[in-house]
């Protein structure tokens, strides 16, 4: 009797987180879509935004744009930057603007970021999201005692060092402003240990901790965080993967078409449905056998099977 109270227990459990997930998935994914938000008004003129010279962060970039912002883009190459800034251009608003700075993101330098700080200044009574962006992948994913010293500490620098920082220099002028929202690129690989992607994975996993940390602490200011942990995303930083196009594994401007309603209506979300499905699965329903079978597939990904 006992045995069979524990299962009954477990089984309406489950029934509610399913029951709310899917109601979290048609809030986020579907209403979202139908009933946009003002990000202006909500949060602020200017958006801060790292590693948007290709990708998702040069779609985001363009959407943003479009939603009346202007932008203050961080990136490491001149041309790239340039070319950007054209690009961007084309899709603002009347009166908005497109400021571009060149920083390597790549360091522990603290000068770098005092740099960005004082550029930053004029602006922070119209900064209303910083959008961290920018992330490290070793080009070819491998056993961890085979990696790079100075890929580990790339990573680690990009992916960890340069959140933690450009979020410390903006936390000031959103608590000043009364609103805001810190926006982070994570990655699903955060839910589970993942084989391979050991050092990248365990950085997203830092994201997502951090995200949902000074969200909780900040949560009675009108500050906002809001963490992306998108799966498989056809952009430079999937070219190691023998994977092919599925509904899955979509592009960049796919990706953030979805992802795009999202902002500003959860705290924490893959970006997109079928995305959202896998991590269902992988969280709610079958994460040891999901473990399993992600891990079997990124080594079959990495063309060592």
């Amino acid at each position: 009797m006992i045995i069979f109270s524990i299962g009954v227990l477990w089984l309406l459990k489950t029934a509610v987180f399913v029951l709310w997930d899917c109601l979290h998935g048609i809030r986020v994914f579907i209403w979202a879509r139908l009933k946009k938000l003002d990000l202006v008004k909500k949060y602020g003129e200017y958006v801060i935004i790292t590693g948007a010279t290709d990708g998702i962060g040069l779609e985001f970039a363009k959407k943003f744009a479009e939603r009346g912002h202007s932008l203050f883009v961080i990136g490491r190459n001149p041309v790239k930057l340039e070319n950007t800034k054209r690009e961007i251009e084309k899709l603002l608003q009347p009166g908005k603007k497109v400021i571009t700075f060149i920083a390597d993101l790549n360091t522990t330098n603290l000068n770098v970021y005092k740099k960005i700080e004082s550029e930053l200044q004029p602006l922070k009574e119209r900064i209303g999201i910083l959008f961290n962006n920018a992330g490290f992948f070793v080009s070819d994913p491998d056993l961890f005692a085979n990696l790079k010293e100075e890929d580990i500490l790339n990573t680690v620098n990009v992916n960890v060092t340069s959140i933690l920082m450009l979020t410390k220099i903006v936390f000031p002028f959103l608590i000043e402003n009364k609103k805001g929202l810190i926006l982070n690129t994570g990655s699903i690989v955060s839910i589970y240990p993942t084989p391979f992607l050991n050092v990248y994975g365990a950085t997203k996993a830092f994201v997502k901790y951090f995200g949902e940390a000074i969200a909780y602490e900040y949560k009675d200011v009108n500050i906002e965080v809001q963490t992306l942990i998108p799966s498989m995303i056809e952009t430079k930083m999937t070219e190691w993967s023998s994977a092919q196009r599925s509904f899955l594994f979509v592009n960049a401007k796919q990706y953030v078409d979805a992802a795009f309603a999202t902002i500003g209506r959860t705290s924490l979300t893959t970006g997109f449905w079928t995305h959202g499905i896998e991590y269902f699965l992988s969280v709610r329903m079958f994460h040891a056998f999901c473990y399993k079978f992600i891990s079997y597939h990124i080594v079959k990904l990495t063309k060592r099977q």
